[in-house]
C-alpha cells in the first residue's frame, strides 16, 4: 500500500516497517518584514533583469533556421555581455 507520510517519518526498508511516525505540524505563517527603503526599486529592477533575460532566451529558442553569420554574431554578442559583467 502506498502512503504520504510526515516529514520526520523512519522506514526500516528491509524489515519493511515503521520505525518513527513523523508528527504533523501546522505550517506557520511567515511575517513580512518591511521592505528596507529602495527594496522596491531594487525588487522591480530585478524583475525588469530577468523580464528581458527571458526575452532574450526566446529569441535564441526561435533563431534555429537563421543564417549561420546571424547566429555566430548573435552568440559572439551574448558572449561578450556576459564577459562583461562577470
Amino acid at each position: 500500500d502506498a502512503v504520504a507520510p510526515y516529514s520526520g517519518t523512519v522506514y526500516d526498508l528491509t524489515a519493511n516497517e515503521v520505525v518513527t511516525e513523523g508528527v504533523p505540524k501546522a505550517v506557520e505563517e511567515r511575517v513580512k518584514k518591511p521592505l528596507a527603503p529602495g527594496a522596491k526599486t531594487a525588487n522591480a529592477l530585478v524583475l525588469r533583469l530577468l523580464n528581458a533575460a527571458n526575452r532574450l532566451m526566446n529569441i535564441v529558442k526561435r533563431s534555429e533556421g537563421r543564417p549561420n553569420k546571424d547566429l555566430t554574431r548573435m552568440a559572439r554578442d551574448i558572449e561578450a555581455f556576459c564577459e562583461k559583467y562577470e
